[in-house]
């Protein structure tokens, strides 16, 4: 299992790829013109806000090995049932409590970034941590709705392709003011399974 973390800053167009090293540990070259033009979004229009999607990102900081883990993804579970708010979420996680958990994400970039000492902790819009209270459903509604509220100053579209075995990712960001974006992308093998310390199952 695999998994790729790309923080960039964007400022317009920007672009790049992975690849799985070859049989003698050499990566090959990217294809030199990646874009494929049937992945490409509709781009929102120039100063503006109209058309853009306005979706709140949380990442849980998490791990099958660590029993606490779960309360806090049940909480979330139960906040989501609300469809006015399940609506604008994109829920991602970050498996990084120990080695050992097969989905563990050994690139250490996230992690450090937001300082995370507690397992599970929540960042929202990779921006706000949350470590203290994580379970509280009325903390986690609390927490969106503030993020939802926020009027969204910048939209960003993504478009994947996979050509020769190699997975391209291009994204643009339209903003209605300068500013620094970081963008990431998860490149996620599916059909992982474990056994998750702290539940039943």
């Amino acid at each position: 299992m695999k998994k790729i973390l790309f923080t960039i800053s964007v400022c317009g167009l920007c672009l790049f790829s992975c690849t799985k090293p070859d049989d003698g540990g050499n990566k090959p070259e990217p294809d030199p013109d990646p874009v494929v033009d049937d992945f490409v979004p509709e781009l929102p229009s120039d100063n503006s806000s109209e058309g853009v999607r306005h979706l709140v990102m949380l990442t849980d900081f998490t791990g099958s090995d660590c029993p606490g883990c779960p309360a806090l993804l049940q909480a979330l579970d139960a906040v989501l049932e609300d469809e006015t708010i399940a609506g604008g979420v994109v829920m991602t996680a970050a498996h990084q409590f120990k080695d050992t958990d097969p989905a563990y994400f050994s690139d250490k970039t996230l992690y450090q970034s937001f300082d995370i000492t507690v397992f599970p902790s929540l960042v929202i819009n990779l921006c706000d941590k949350y470590d203290v209270g994580v379970t509280s459903q009325a903390n986690l509604k609390s927490w969106i709705s503030a993020a939802q509220a926020q009027a969204p100053k910048a939209g960003i579209c993504a478009a994947v392709g996979v050509k020769d075995g190699v997975v391209y990712v291009n994204t643009q960001v339209k903003a209605l003011e300068d500013n620094t974006f970081r963008v990431g992308a998860w490149l996620v093998e599916d059909g992982i399974y474990a056994v998750q310390e702290g539940t039943a199952n």
